[in-house]
């Protein structure tokens, strides 16, 4: 009341508005707070701390949110990511949280449109055109995909991460050349990077380069720390070794992948093959039965291989 009665005698003062902001954030009223300070930055546009003020405080709002999304609260951080973007309607970074949120909240048109957004406030920002290249690419938009992450990959030619998904979006779309050439980058960026790795991995073992395939593999697992998020690229390695005659280190590798996620039915037919190669046919049926049982999809795989067994035949292959 007391700073409203200042304004009506003194309109001009861009303290008084500045002021303002504040107790309207206390009120949580986020639109008049934006309001006064866009007044204050107005009436004293060389007053760095009212043309800033607008922004800093839905930058620290925006932080809120991201501790609300490291903690896998989604309904705090959407809302205090909306009260970023009313505060300052035109802040890039809000606007890919946003899209991040929507895109884990299964909202891909949605996330799409936030990120879309992020790129056009802030169009020098890598993050923000990985963010949308990486989306892009997920929802099979590969063409749009290449072209984000282009783009991410000139404003920060050294971010690793770029690279890895723009091999996985060539990759997608039989480039396999140029799949190849940004894995490659990816590794020299980062040789630590599972992912790049286990990419450049698969890329090689779809071309029946098993031995290539078996070094990028093997340096992927070493690198995964956690056994539980390890399964898929333990049943590669164990693809690699069994289609290289290494049926020994397939077991093994097959036996890490069932004990890691026994209801993956990719793990249980790797295994049954390297039994099968090994002479244990026995060994292989059972790995085979509990392969069909716990994943449906992979039954067309594993039923024929199966069959075989159990009518006293080798496998097929």
């Amino acid at each position: 009341r007391i700073y409203n009665e200042l304004i009506e005698k003194n309109p001009s003062i861009a303290e008084i508005y500045y002021r303002l902001g504040f107790v309207a954030i206390q009120e949580e009223d986020y639109d008049a707070a934006r309001d006064n300070f866009d007044k204050a930055s107005i009436l004293a546009p060389s007053v760095e701390k009212y043309s800033k003020a607008k922004n800093i405080l839905a930058g620290k709002i925006l932080q809120e949110a991201q501790k609300a999304l490291r903690m896998n609260d989604l309904t705090t951080a959407e809302r205090k990511t909306l009260i970023s973007l009313r505060i300052n309607p035109e802040f890039g970074s809000a606007y890919s949280v946003l899209g991040y949120i929507k895109l884990k909240s299964g909202d891909i048109p949605s996330a799409i449109e936030n990120m879309e957004k992020a790129v056009s406030y802030n169009p020098s920002s890598r993050s923000a055109w990985y963010n949308l290249g990486s989306t892009y690419r997920k929802t099979k938009q590969y063409i749009k995909a290449e072209n984000a992450l282009l783009k991410a990959i000139e404003i920060e030619p050294g971010y690793a991460k770029s690279y890895t998904t723009l091999g996985q979006t060539y990759a997608a779309t039989n480039d396999l050349k140029n799949a190849e050439e940004n894995f490659k980058k990816s590794i020299a960026l980062a040789p630590n990077s599972p992912a790049a790795r286990e990419s450049y991995g698969e890329l090689l073992n779809n071309q029946e380069r098993y031995s290539e395939a078996i070094v990028q593999l093997v340096e992927a697992v070493k690198l995964i720390p956690q056994a539980s998020k390890k399964y898929h690229t333990n049943y590669r390695l164990a693809y690699a070794y069994n289609r290289s005659g290494e049926y020994r280190k397939a077991l093994d590798a097959a036996k890490e992948t069932t004990t890691a996620k026994a209801n993956f039915g990719g793990g249980w037919y790797e295994l049954g093959i390297a039994y099968a190669k090994l002479g244990d046919k026995q060994n292989a049926i059972n790995a085979f039965n509990k392969g069909r049982n716990a994943d449906a999809k992979w039954r067309s795989m594993i039923d024929p291989e199966r069959e075989r067994l159990i009518q006293g035949k080798d496998l097929s292959f």
